[in-house]
């Protein structure tokens, strides 16, 4: 019986625990109920507008599929937060009050609208899918660099402080 029940024991061991090594050397595949918080209050709203989750807590999962965004034109002044939509292939954030826009943690972005905001400082430089960039008309931008943009089609960068 004692053996039995050893035996037992082990192939149960043997079953389970590279379930377990797959779950903690690959956390990707969890689920991601990171709880985002979203400090522009405009951001937030068309961001549950998007998710339909009216009320609730807003995490990485409810916004982990969203492709395309669009801000443009809703007063909104802080963007943290995008860095969880991990599958942005689009972003349109024109004519909005941003002072800064870093899109370092969405690496499958393809465009970027910025026109007409307050932007002083634009990180693109972890976004080797762009392949359309328009900032034109960011009177206090000074630098900009696509050194790290190979897919770069499109630049519209008219009428700001761009010296090179």
């Amino acid at each position: 019986m004692k053996n039995r029940l050893y035996a037992l024991m082990m192939t149960a061991m043997m079953l389970f625990v590279p379930f377990l090594g797959v779950a903690a050397s690959n956390p990707s595949e969890l689920p991601d109920d990171t709880v985002i918080r979203f400090p522009d209050p405009n951001f937030e709203v068309m961001v549950r507008e998007t998710i339909g989750k009216p009320t609730g807590d807003i995490t990485a999962t409810d916004v982990a599929g969203i492709a395309k965004l669009n801000v443009s034109g809703l007063y909104i002044n802080d963007l943290t937060g995008i860095e969880y939509f991990t599958a942005l292939t689009e972003l349109d954030c024109r004519i909005t009050e941003l002072t800064a826009l870093d899109m370092s943690q969405n690496p499958l972005l393809k465009a970027l609208y910025c026109d007409e905001s307050d932007l002083t400082t634009l990180n693109v430089s972890q976004n080797p899918a762009l392949e359309v960039l328009t900032c034109s008309h960011i009177y206090q931008l000074a630098a900009l660099d696509v050194s790290q943009n190979p897919a770069l089609i499109k630049l519209f960068c008219s009428d700001n402080q761009l010296t090179t």
